[in-house]
């Protein structure tokens, strides 16, 4: 899939949240598969539909601005040095990039940086600094093969990743220095062409959600309108035509 980069744009400044505005990122990928037990939608995924639609009304970011958590600021906090960490270990190149717009549909992603020269075998960074428990619960999947070597919470993440950008693939990184020196971190390299299945069975879900949030804005211009005229009308004591 075409998609559009902003390599110079800031993550977490005023540009940045206004250009995600509307759009589908990789850390809401999760909340798209969100259900109930009883199979009904969960709050979550009916929250998010709201406010995608509302950011396309108003024309820009919704997102609270400034509201971090602790688990949030350590994620800022070690960013820079489990980049760093993961470029050394790898001998690889990481560049930044603030955002990659998806050309066809309103989703994309912000990675942690893009691995490699600028060319086509670029591949996407996601880098996580996670609670030293559930580091060492990463490290536990480090025999198994593809998606299955990856967090449960993360997949979607990056399957999201991947689909949005039309990236070759994706490095998951967890990355925790309060363990000794060989544990610090944990790496993963996901292949697009091996993950055919997965990729496919997430886009039926994400066009059926951007399905669902382009009819639930329709709805919200359609009650502007409707209030915008009732107002007029109640003003100038005008009758509403009934079709």
């Amino acid at each position: 899939m075409a998609s559009t980069l902003y390599l110079d744009l800031k993550q977490r400044e005023e540009p940045w949240f206004n250009l995600r505005a509307g759009n589908v990122g990789a850390s809401q990928a999760e909340a798209i598969s969100s259900t109930l037990r009883s199979g009904k939608e969960s709050a979550r995924r009916r929250d998010l539909r709201t406010q995608l639609a509302l950011e396309r009304v108003v024309g820009h970011s919704l997102e609270p601005q400034g509201v971090i958590t602790h688990d949030m600021q350590r994620g800022i906090d070690l960013e820079s040095e489990a980049v760093a960490r993961f470029s050394e270990q790898m001998g690889v190149l990481v560049r930044p990039c603030g955002w990659i717009q998806n050309s066809t549909i309103k989703a994309g992603v912000s990675p942690d940086g893009l691995v490699g020269m600028g060319g086509p075998t670029d591949t996407l960074l996601e880098v996580k600094a996670p609670r030293p428990a559930n580091h060492l619960a990463a490290f536990e999947l480090r025999h198994e093969v593809g998606i299955a070597a990856i967090p449960t919470k993360n997949r979607a993440q990056l399957i999201h990743a991947l689909y949005v950008s039309g990236f070759p693939a994706i490095h998951f990184v967890s990355y925790c220095p309060l363990f000794p020196p060989a544990l610090h971190l944990y790496h993963v390299r996901l292949e697009r062409d091996s993950l055919k299945e997965e990729l496919d069975a997430y886009a039926v879900k994400l066009d059926a959600f951007l399905g669902e949030v382009d009819a639930e804005e329709a709805r919200i211009r359609e009650l502007l309108v409707s209030i915008k005229t009732s107002d007029v009308c109640t003003k100038y004591g005008l009758n509403q035509e009934v079709s």
